[in-house]
């Protein structure tokens, strides 16, 4: 059952002692439960308050069901096919006064203090497979010992965009926690019907993200190390692993299931995640091609340097920055110009001659602009975009997109005014013209 979900997760799998000795698990699942004809009609250890305590405090694998009266009859066979082989005992909650306990069979292996809720089929094989999953886990573990179908520590085994990636305790570090991929990781359990519900799901949703992120799978019953690294105490869960720097604990998915609602999810963090969009003058007709070609572009023109100063345009600039670090999320563009170095740009969005700083938007798909009327501050900006967003700002039909003069940037200094160059008067007047010097007798 272990490589025929790791198959279901789209991830391929060579086969191996691991791969063989998974295979053959059903058998050993059925000659247990054959073995429950033979034995009498058996339950699990009943475990007061004192014998529940000894077995956090034990080394032993115990699978343990909590009941309000009565144990179930698939647990009560289910013990006893493990008889000699796992521990099992049942807690009456009513009568055993420790806190946080609550219905359900959990697994509680090496790490006592993090039980494994069973989130696989509630029936007597359910509950064998998951023991037998728990020993195979614990036992590679103590050992050291690595699947066979693990990814080398060189990280060769990365998988194609648009896969599934296995990720072991091999390759774990460096395919995901020293990657700049954005990382979904979903930790599963071979018996767990959730797990295997999701699988197509996710596989899907790998599929459509292509390269845009990483989706991977871990075993946790294999890699149990992992999963308890990460504080995994229920099948499916799901890690989120922002792209760059990456957490070391990442951050719990809580998204839907389906793979429009993973791709979605997706989708929205990749956006945030994004760096602002960078604020350029427009010098030129392609920065301003780039500007309309996404869903807004907002369209700053400054006061004409002449009629400011270096420092109050930087302040205005810095206000715009501010503005698109604001709005990162929205595919929003950028620019700036200074007064009059664009005209053509000016009468299309009604703007020249005075009311500098003024800032419009542009919808190029939609042709419609809407001009701000107001202060130029980060608050009075932010109004006008979240008016827009909110469908209530005024807008006006864009006939044509102007064409964008090719010109040089500012220099980031003040206005130096021309010099103006002494003309001597003899330049300007013949000879005969000027004043004739006077002849003193």
């Amino acid at each position: 059952f272990q490589r025929a979900d790791l198959v279901s997760h789209g991830v391929s799998q060579r086969e191996g002692p691991t791969a063989r000795a998974a295979m053959r698990a059903p058998l050993v699942v059925a000659a247990l439960l054959l073995g429950l004809a033979a034995a009498a009609a058996a339950t699990s250890t009943v475990l007061d308050s004192d014998a529940f305590a000894a077995v956090l405090k034990s080394d032993d694998l115990w699978l343990i069901e909590f009941h309000d009266g009565k144990e179930s009859a698939d647990f009560g066979k289910a013990a006893a096919a493990l008889k000699g082989v796992v521990k099992c005992g049942n807690v009456d909650i009513s009568k055993v006064k420790t806190s946080g306990l609550t219905k359900g069979v959990k697994l509680y292996s090496a790490d006592k203090t993090r039980p494994i809720a069973h989130s696989g089929k509630k029936t007597t094989e359910g509950y064998v497979e998951a023991a037998l999953a728990e020993i195979q886990a614990v036992v590679n573990t103590r050992i050291g010992k690595k699947p066979s179908s693990s990814s080398s520590d060189d990280g060769k085994k990365a998988g194609s965009d648009g896969e599934v990636i296995e990720l072991t305790e091999s390759n774990f570090e460096k395919l995901v926690l020293q990657s700049n991929d954005l990382w979904l990781v979903e930790f599963f359990a071979p018996w767990c019907g959730h797990c295997k519900s999701l699988a197509p799901q996710y596989k899907k949703a790998a599929s459509e993200l292509g390269s845009r992120a990483r989706l991977g799978a871990v075993d946790a019953t294999v890699h149990a190390s992992l999963a308890s690294r990460y504080d995994i105490r229920g099948y499916p869960t799901i890690k989120y692993f922002a792209p760059g720097a990456k957490r070391p604990g990442g951050e719990e998915y809580d998204g839907g299931r389906q793979a429009s609602d993973i791709v979605a999810w997706v989708e929205a963090k990749l956006e945030s995640s994004m760096p602002p969009p960078e604020v350029v003058e427009l010098t030129g007709q392609e920065a301003f091609d780039t500007c309309v070609g996404r869903q807004v572009c907002f369209v700053t023109v400054l006061s004409h340097i002449g009629d400011s100063s270096a420092k109050e345009r930087e302040a205005s600039i810095k206000t715009i920055k501010t503005l698109s670090e604001r709005f990162r999320s929205r595919p929003f563009g950028w620019v700036w110009a200074e007064a009059g170095a664009q005209p053509e740009l000016e009468s299309a969005i009604g703007v020249g001659g005075f009311g500098y700083p003024a800032v419009a938007a542009i919808n190029a798909k939609k042709k419609r602009f809407s001009l701000l009327h107001g202060a130029f501050t980060e608050q009075a900006v932010a109004s006008f975009v979240n008016n827009l967003l909110a469908a209530k700002q005024v807008t006006q039909p864009l006939n044509d997109l102007p064409a964008i003069k090719t010109i040089e940037g500012w220099d980031g200094k003040d206005f130096v005014p021309p010099v103006e160059e002494e003309i001597d008067l003899k330049d300007l007047f013949k000879d005969e013209d000027l004043p004739k010097k006077k002849t003193e007798l």
